[in-house]
């Protein structure tokens, strides 16, 4: 597993934190060079949130639904947003089952 920086992780785990109180997070995982271990200075913290709350909703109203709440950090965090659904049937999906398999858990 990728060595993340402390910074990043307490605030990762403080915007799970503060998600979770608006929403249901059913699962979090932070993807890319964080997970992998080859950020940069310049790196932004992809993240994928699955949560029901989502289903029914555009992707786009989604995805700005999270970055709103990403831009009290003063961190490029990049969320991308999935259901429930995808998270139970993430080996149908290419990308989700990379998410999932090769991501670190955050929630």
């Amino acid at each position: 597993m990728a060595e993340i920086p402390i910074n990043i992780k307490n605030a990762l785990s403080d915007f799970i934190t503060t998600l979770s109180k608006e929403i249901k997070v059913d699962s979090a995982f932070l993807f890319g060079s964080y997970a992998k271990g080859t950020w940069t200075n310049d790196s932004d913290i992809d993240i994928a949130v699955f949560s029901d709350f989502f289903s029914g909703r555009s992707r786009a109203d989604a995805i700005a639904f999270l970055l709103d709440r990403a831009l009290e950090y003063d961190l490029d965090i990049q969320p991308i947003v999935f259901d429930e659904k995808d998270l139970n049937n993430y080996q149908e999906n290419p990308f989700v089952y990379e998410i999932i398999t090769t991501g670190i858990k955050i929630a």
